[in-house]
């Protein structure tokens, strides 16, 4: 459904661009059937990282590990803390 969706907004779009006088190149016939094959593919990646994120307890940020149990309930296993500049490196960024 997407695909068909994606399809008509294009034609639609060209047909618009061509009535404004704007050149607008062709597909050629690889092109259509890649973009016909990435759409799906590109769901189900976005359906595979969606359930990872999920399902995953332990995320790594920021130097932190954290355990994540539920929406109120999320404790640190790790902590580094933060590296802050040094005045030499600010002299030098400025």
């Amino acid at each position: 459904m997407l695909t068909g969706l994606t399809g008509l907004m294009e034609v639609r779009i060209r047909a618009r661009l061509r009535h404004a006088g704007q050149e607008v190149e062709t597909y050629s016939w690889w092109t259509s059937i890649a973009v016909f094959l990435a759409i799906p593919v590109t769901q189900i990646v976005q359906l595979v990282a969606v359930l990872q994120a999920t399902f995953l307890k332990r995320v790594a940020w920021r130097g932190s590990i954290l355990e994540i149990n539920g929406p109120n309930d999320i404790r640190v296993i790790d902590e580094e803390p933060p590296v802050l500049p040094s005045n030499d490196d600010i002299t030098k960024a400025a």
